[in-house]
């Protein structure tokens, strides 16, 4: 009796966590959707303003931020006509206490495509939840790829 109690417990722990891992998905998958069709929309209308604003405060406050924006906008070239549904290759989250202390995404827009026949491919790493410090709350780090291999960078892993 006491091995079908326990085996019962586990399979109750095993069920639970795949629910809840079902659903913290369907939450970042719709965050991400979110942050990654701003990114986009906010280099194709080379608004770097509403793009300074989906990083996290760390990041917009650092010395060289702005600057590092504009070459970023200026490496971006033409407004975007297409681009691939993003693919996430990664995400997390961390509990402390049984809250969520870190919640993060890492997704990837493959072959956007441009009026001035350039493709790029964007990648970027952002925390939804940090609990330890607001600041770091937004988009940390962007890469900007081109067909070339060229890259930029604009700003800094945290962690």
């Amino acid at each position: 009796m006491r091995k079908v109690c326990i085996a019962i417990v586990f399979l109750l722990v095993f069920l639970c966590s795949c629910t809840n891992s079902n659903i913290r998905s369907e939450e970042s998958l719709s965050y991400q959707t979110k942050l990654v069709n701003k990114v986009i929309d906010c280099f194709s209308s080379e608004n770097s303003e509403e793009l300074k604003m989906l990083f996290c405060k760390d990041v917009q406050n650092s010395s060289d931020f702005d600057v590092n924006l504009r070459e970023a906008m200026s490496f971006f070239e033409g407004k975007v006509i297409t681009y691939n549904e993003h693919i996430s290759v990664g995400d997390g989250i961390s509990y402390e206490d049984g809250i969520i202390a870190e919640k993060h995404i890492v997704p990837v827009i493959f072959d956007i495509e441009t009026d001035a026949k350039k493709t790029y491919k964007i990648t970027f790493f952002a925390y939804e939840i940090y609990a330890h410090n607001e600041n770091y709350v937004g988009i940390t780090n962007i890469i900007i790829r081109d067909d070339k291999d060229n890259t930029y960078q604009l700003g800094y892993a945290i962690y």
